[in-house]
């Protein structure tokens, strides 16, 4: 019988936990929108393309982006040194 109220409060958890989840994940994906929208409105207007492509191009960036997470794509990370092989290697030169 311990087994039931168990059971119950693992449903109601998980329902909250992926209820937060969820919310997160729309509002990054919306924040990811219009900072990508603000970033190249100007390359749009410019270009005049059709509805349709500029909608394409936010549904296939999108789930890259929340991937990447906030430090992914452009946020300049790419220029953090490279670290050089480790001091007790046998690659290392002595």
């Amino acid at each position: 019988m311990g087994a039931i109220p168990t059971h119950i409060l693992d449903r109601y958890l998980l329902r909250e936990q992926l209820v937060f989840m969820g919310i997160g994940l729309a509002v990054a994906a919306a924040l990811f929108v219009v900072i990508d929208l603000l970033q190249t409105l100007d390359r749009y207007i410019r270009i005049k393309p059709p509805i349709i492509y500029v909608i394409q191009h936010f549904l296939y960036r999108v789930p890259a982006a929340l991937h990447d997470g906030p430090a992914g794509g452009d946020a300049g990370g790419d220029d953090l040194p490279v670290p050089g092989p480790h001091p007790l290697s046998r690659a290392h030169p002595r």
